[in-house]
């Protein structure tokens, strides 16, 4: 189906359709308006019979009146001579066909006067137009009822008469018959199949035109009658009783206090329609024949001036697309667009002819640039799965010359303490070729390597810069490029490329990817040496908490040592003093109050041993007097023995600092100071002491030997490292810095920076 509407001209005959459009909804409009306006006066026509079947019915119903008039009046039906009564009024009827019957009865209801001969004795008491003549005295129509002596569908007119006394003398009355319809239908000439329905108030069919006699009693549909009761008179568009769809016009008949009867005319709306449809068939007829006739001449157009130059470029593009692009068209000289389309399409061919020759040129590039992106995605795989630094760089070697087609990559790394390149990992070289690498001097790159620009060496012999390069001749080594391995700024080592075939040269695409590794390559070097400084910390920390372990079993043995050797002894000597004065004083013999001095004495050594032990464990001074008192305190405790001269000063101590800083600045102190004495050979040691609103720090500066800090930390035998470790530890638990400076033969300095809390600290 949609190759169907693909063709050229299915789509020109379309436009040409498209293009009637416009006529065809005008006439569909036009059909519309019509079939309104038909609607419209269909509906004024069957309320224009209503009314006028209304108007009809009025001058029945007044007939009614004046004859029954006349009739009260007849000597016959006044003196109720029956006889006589019943010969007029059947004379009287012949000449009036559209009564059902005239009559009179008397004031009990008993007929004794009918135009119709009675057969036996009728009694019309009960009936509504009697009652209701009787309380209106005056002239009355009662409901729709079943004739009794005729036994025919009436209206039944009544009218009483009344004697001198002003009673009731006799009831005439006149039946209208309601076949009366049936002329009115006939003079009116209504169209086929339209009805005339006559109801009363309560919905019911009196008579209906055909059919009345299938018809009547029925009742209509409660929405229609609804609309008769609220409206009285108007017009309605429904479906009637027999299925079809008809115009309605509906009125009151008359109205009286007890009932209406109301009269419906319905004309079919086929017939109302007919006119307008059987224009609209003519107007489509018509419109179906030019339409024809336009197609006819856009097909033979579209074939003439479309359809074979269109044949022309569609064989062209096929030889195009066939690859053959020399194939033109040639038909540019009119100035049609067709034309301007040919040119256009022999101008595209010559320029996709030129084309393809670049993209065949791209599609080669794009390959190659696919392997270096899967390379460079291979070497992040591999980088990432290792952190063990040796195994790191192998990688980068093995992947660099893998990629790039080359047999030597050498990766060395950067040491900012010698300012410094070292061979570290490298392919296509004997392992001891890596002396021979660093001695062809590269560090002569350095200030442009750190600036993180690459060096491409096109011909190494021509550079004066190299030197020793015999093995690079014994390689066949024509040229090389260093790109430098910098992380956040900062060389971290060098990526170097070697190429043995003089005519080969690194294309733009490959110094790119090499680029791109170096960067990875910078960032896995980073990755390894953190791990591996991670490593060694936790390692750092283990020996830590070892050697402290092993420092807080040391101390618990001197302690024990000291209780058992010096006080354990004073105090069994003391016993053995008590006991000599006990008997003493028992024998009453002299030399008691020495015994007791002695006694005394041993008790004065107790406690200055006890009060060292104490104080060694923690001096009360710092709970006492705070942290610069301790630390004075300590310091002449320890230094003033060694002859060791102590200069301390403290700034702005006001008031005291959060205890857990106390702590650990008082152990910091006591840990230099014994590293000091043990280790220094010092004879000054300077300890400042000063806080601000936000820091605390503190400095220990002693003139002794020194030490070289990279050969004690992490620890050393003699428990140097330990104690430096432990300061570390003890700052970095507080959030601070701690700073070791210390040259051997001058000195060491021990700088101390913790940050204070509002909520820990009381002081200034």
């Amino acid at each position: 189906m949609l190759s169907f509407f693909s063709s050229i001209r299915i789509r020109l005959l379309l436009l040409v359709a498209l293009a009637w459009l416009p006529v065809l909804g005008f006439m569909l409009y036009s059909y519309q308006e019509q079939k309104q306006q038909a609607i419209i006066e269909g509906q004024e026509s069957a309320l224009h019979m209503a009314q006028m079947a209304a108007k009809d019915q009025d001058y029945l119903f007044e007939g009614a009146r004046q004859l029954l008039v006349v009739m009260a009046q007849l000597p016959s039906v006044r003196n109720r001579d029956a006889e006589g009564c019943s010969q007029f009024l059947a004379d009287l009827l012949e000449q009036f066909p559209v009564y059902e019957n005239l009559g009179a009865v008397d004031s009990n209801g008993d007929l004794f006067c009918s135009a119709i001969p009675l057969t036996q004795k009728v009694h019309l008491a009960d009936r509504d137009w009697f009652l209701r003549a009787i309380q209106t005295r005056s002239f009355v129509t009662g409901d729709y009822i079943i004739a009794r002596v005729s036994g025919r569908p009436t209206l039944t007119n009544a009218f009483p008469v009344f004697d001198e006394t002003d009673l009731l003398s006799i009831v005439v009355f006149a039946g209208i018959d309601l076949n009366w319809l049936d002329k009115f239908v006939t003079e009116a000439q209504l169209p086929e199949g339209s009805t005339l329905i006559v109801v009363d108030q309560s919905g019911t069919i009196l008579t209906r035109y055909p059919d009345a006699e299938k018809w009547r009693g029925q009742s209509l549909p409660p929405s229609v009658f609804q609309q008769l009761l609220t409206q009285g008179q108007g017009v309605a568009d429904h479906v009637g009783l027999d299925g079809v769809s008809r115009l309605y016009g509906f009125t009151r008949l008359c109205c009286t206090p007890w009932n209406s009867i109301y009269v419906q005319v319905g004309i079919p709306k086929e017939v109302v329609l007919a006119e307008a449809n059987r224009s609209l068939v003519r107007n489509l007829s018509i419109f179906g024949l030019v339409i024809l006739l336009s197609f006819a001449v856009a097909r033979g157009g579209a074939t003439l001036f479309i359809m074979r130059p269109l044949r022309a470029l569609l064989n062209t593009i096929k030889r195009f697309n066939g690859g053959d692009f020399s194939v033109r068209v040639g038909r540019t000289s009119g100035g049609s667009e067709l034309d301007q389309v040919a040119g256009a399409l022999d101008q595209m061919a010559s320029a996709v002819e030129v084309r393809e020759a670049e993209r065949n040129r791209t599609e080669e590039m794009l390959r190659v640039l696919s392997a270096r992106a899967q390379a460079l995605a291979t070497t992040a795989a591999r980088l990432n799965t290792h952190l063990d630094l040796q195994h790191v760089l192998d990688i980068v070697c093995q992947e660099t010359t893998r990629s790039l087609l080359v047999s030597i990559a050498i990766v060395s790394l950067y040491d900012d303490t010698l300012d410094t390149l070292s061979c570290v990992s490298n392919c296509g070289l004997p392992e001891d070729f890596c002396d021979g690498v660093e001695a062809l001097g590269l560090n002569a790159f350095l200030p442009q390597l750190k600036l993180g620009e690459a060096i491409f060496i096109s011909r190494i012999q021509a550079l004066s810069a190299l030197h020793n390069t015999a093995w690079l001749d014994d390689l066949k080594v024509s040229a090389f490029t260093c790109n430098p391995l910098v992380h956040e700024g900062k060389l971290v080592g060098t990526l170097c490329v070697f190429i043995q075939d003089e005519e080969r040269c690194f294309t733009d695409e490959e110094f790119t990817f090499l680029r791109a590794v170096s960067d990875q390559a910078a960032q896995a070097i980073v990755n390894a040496r953190l791990y591996q400084a991670l490593q060694e910390e936790q390692l750092s920390r283990a020996a830590l908490l070892e050697k402290t372990i092993s420092a807080q079993e040391d101390e618990r043995k001197r302690i024990a040592r000291e209780l058992h050797d010096q006080t354990s002894q004073d105090l069994a000597a003391l016993m053995l003093s008590l006991d000599t004065c006990a008997l003493s004083l028992t024998a009453k013999g002299p030399g008691t109050e020495q015994h007791l001095l002695t006694a005394k004495a041993l008790v004065g050594t107790i406690l200055t041993n006890i009060h060292h032990l104490i104080n060694d464990l923690r001096p009360s001074l710092l709970d006492d007097l705070g942290l610069a008192s301790a630390i004075l305190w300590y310091g002449e405790q320890r230094l003033k023995p060694m002859d060791i001269a102590l200069d301390f000063q403290c700034n702005r101590m006001e008031a005291r600092l959060p205890p857990p800083v106390e702590i650990a600045l008082f152990r910091i102190t006591q840990e230099a100071l014994t590293n000091i004495v043990r280790h220094a050979n010092a004879t000054s040691v300077k300890v400042t002491l000063d806080v601000d609103d936000r820091t605390v720090f503190l400095a220990v500066e002693d003139n002794g030997v020194g030490f070289q800090i990279t050969t004690v930390v992490p620890e050393q035998s003699d428990g140097r490292g330990l104690g430096l470790r432990g300061m570390q530890e003890r700052v970095t638990t507080l959030g601070g810095e701690l700073h070791i400076r210390s040259t051997p033969g001058q000195g060491t300095t021990i700088k101390v920076k913790v940050p204070l809390h509002k909520e820990g600290y009381t002081g200034v």
